[in-house]
């Protein structure tokens, strides 16, 4: 897990000072970022959810994990003492925060759309984060109606979850339990998988 985030760390950092820089030149009337209608910033306001003192829109995702253990909800053993997986969860479905920034462009037929690098995170309690995932993203305006900024983007990545449910060591599924144990075991570690994610607005 830490090679993988030290390899998107760079990422994480150039979207969130993309932003910081988007923002900081807005507010300063700088030709950097256009105008937007009160209707508009009104529609991201309401659309935008705060963690940690940060910004983030809503995104629907499903991740898959590509670790070499199985997440593991539930398992039993049977009358042979041996271990039955009775319900894993190797393909998550989450509703997550995200941020990202896009470089805006024009198709010939005036279509808007845009692509960049974006963050998406699950929130847990008091502001923990129980799944971190960073990718690239390309977004579709619906319109170019200055009364609907709504779009349509899909964004591929990786996310890590640092807090997957697996069977302890030495315990392996539809085997029997080690010598000497009478109940099956589990641990908690880190996972890493594919993100494909969905968001609405430009």
């Amino acid at each position: 897990m830490i090679s993988l985030l030290r390899l998107l760390a760079p990422l994480l950092a150039a979207t969130l000072f993309a932003q910081l820089a988007h923002a900081q030149a807005a507010a300063a009337g700088g030709g950097a970022a256009p105008a937007v209608p009160a209707a508009d910033q009104a529609r991201e306001k309401a659309a935008m959810q705060s963690f940690a003192g940060l910004k983030f829109g809503i995104g629907l995702s499903l991740t898959k994990d590509n670790g070499n253990n199985d997440r593991v909800v539930s398992a039993t053993l049977d009358e042979n003492n041996i271990v039955r997986i009775e319900e894993e969860q190797n393909s998550v479905a989450r509703i997550v925060l995200e941020s990202h920034f896009f470089f805006p462009g024009t198709t010939a037929s005036g279509l808007i759309w845009g692509h960049g690098p974006f963050v998406a995170l699950q929130p847990g309690t008091d502001e923990l984060i129980d799944a971190l995932g960073m990718g690239y993203m390309v977004g579709w305006r619906r319109n170019n109606s200055t009364d609907d900024n709504s779009s349509f983007n899909l964004g591929v990545g990786v996310i890590v979850d640092p807090s997957v449910r697996i069977l302890g060591d030495g315990i392996e599924p539809n085997q029997p339990l080690p010598a000497n144990e009478t109940a099956i075991r589990y641990k908690q570690t880190s996972q890493n998988g594919w993100l494909v994610m969905f968001s609405f607005g430009f």
